[in-house]
């Protein structure tokens, strides 16, 4: 993940704009506030989801197999900090619904 350097130029703003703007590049308080949001959503939006495939059962002589359900917003965090790499290796994959049970509604 590359960094991201912001030199801040303040022109028109108020002074008080300037003051939360500085301040919020240093603490970043919206966007800890934004990831908490994140996390206590998860549950009920992977439950959302889930739910459609808590009964399932692999067909008869289909050559594909459902290994986990997840969100979207889920799949693409997971795939971006991983570079894709957890889905093309079968042991992290493993370990990955090892750790998340809720991504296999079916056995549960």
């Amino acid at each position: 993940m590359a960094l991201n350097i912001i030199i801040p130029k303040f022109g028109q703003f108020s002074e008080a704009m300037k003051r939360w703007t500085e301040r919020e590049l240093r603490t970043g308080s919206r966007l800890w506030r934004y990831v908490e949001r994140e996390r206590a959503n998860y549950r009920a939006r992977q439950a959302r989801v889930a739910a459609r495939h808590r009964n399932y059962e692999r067909r008869r002589g289909s050559e594909f197999e459902l290994v986990s359900v997840m969100d979207a917003r889920a799949w693409f965090r997971m795939f971006q900090e991983s570079g894709g790499a957890i889905f093309e290796d079968p042991g992290e994959l493993k370990k990955f619904i090892r750790d998340n049970p809720e991504v296999q509604p079916w056995r549960h």
